[in-house]
């Protein structure tokens, strides 16, 4: 069995009611912007890289708002993920991704219970964080 353990930031971007979320060209589900720490990297600095990445754009404002961890297998294998969320804000409107297999959407804060998001726990999480803006932390094995 492989075993790995992934430590992943992910970016809350909220505006006008609205939160960014991106999606694989091949899927239909969403998930929230950001992606790997890599090994010596630290968290801010992985923040900028992956939004930089995906946006061409910097994130400010960064504040910590929860954690989810995540066990799951795929065609990939086994996955064992800690995501790191964060609220931040994007410095530039427009959302347009610089890699070929990503686009991203502006999703109505209040129509996230019928939206396709995964991690699960980090949409029910997300939920929640909008209405009481506490810290949360979930855990979830599929």
């Amino acid at each position: 069995m492989d075993k790995k353990f992934e430590i992943i930031v992910r970016l809350v971007f909220l505006k006008n009611n609205k939160i960014l979320f991106c999606k694989q060209k091949t899927e239909d589900y969403y998930f929230l912007p950001g992606g790997h720490v890599e090994f010596g990297e630290s968290v801010n600095d992985s923040i900028g890289r992956e939004i930089a990445e995906e946006l061409d754009a910097m994130a400010s404002e960064i504040s910590f708002i929860g954690a989810i961890e995540n066990i799951f297998s795929d065609e990939d294998g086994n996955h064992h993920e800690l995501n790191l969320v964060f609220s931040a804000r994007l410095d530039k409107d427009d959302a347009l991704s610089k890699e070929n297999h990503l686009e991203f959407a502006w999703v109505d804060a209040d129509g996230l219970e019928s939206q396709t998001i995964y991690p699960i726990a980090l949409k029910n999480s997300l939920i929640k964080w909008l209405e009481d803006r506490k810290i949360f932390w979930a855990s979830q094995k599929k």
